[in-house]
């Protein structure tokens, strides 16, 4: 044989890429790493909404006391448990007659609340005409005594109490 001849050899070379087994494999793994951790991921996202609401409701609570107080009239904070909806309606002048009206504010329209939380009868004064009930801000800064409590699905009870001369608002989780 000649020392510039080269031999060919007879192993065949692998191209590059992945074999149908290695490509079942990786997505067997991938589909139970999702399996295991959507639902982790979606009862958080409940989780993160419920919490939203919550502090959504505690906000606008605090604004209609502060409206209140700033604009020197009376302002409800209107819940209706079997819609699971809550507002603001504001005292006004309508022809020298006093009555609520709605607030048209976009930081103060008309709310409903998740389906994973769910409203209790709140302890409140009742408008019948409305079919809700309401807890009334002064303007003195004061409000009427109130409570409004809210079930996550978790059955985690959250109440808003409201009341006295300060108008305070606290928030107790069970």
């Amino acid at each position: 044989m000649n020392d510039t001849q080269c031999t060919v050899s007879a192993i065949p070379t692998r191209q590059g890429g992945f074999s149908l087994m290695e490509l079942i494999i990786v997505l067997t793994l991938v589909a139970i790493i999702t399996a295991a951790v959507v639902p982790m991921y979606s009862g958080s996202l409940s989780s993160v909404h419920a919490d939203y609401s919550l502090r959504d409701i505690v906000a606008l609570l605090k604004y209609a006391q502060e409206r209140a107080v700033t604009d020197t009239t009376g302002y409800r904070f209107y819940l209706d448990p079997e819609q699971g909806e809550y507002w603001l309606m504001r005292l006004t002048n309508v022809d020298g007659e006093l009555l609520f009206e709605e607030v048209t504010e976009r930081q103060a329209e008309r709310r409903t609340l998740p389906e994973y939380l769910q409203m209790e009868t709140p302890k409140a004064f009742e408008d019948p005409d409305l079919n809700a009930y309401f807890i009334e801000f002064f303007p003195s800064g004061a409000c009427d005594i109130g409570r409004i409590e809210l079930t996550k699905d978790d059955n985690t009870l959250i109440r808003i109490e409201t009341g006295g001369k300060l108008g305070q608002i606290k928030v107790t989780e069970k």
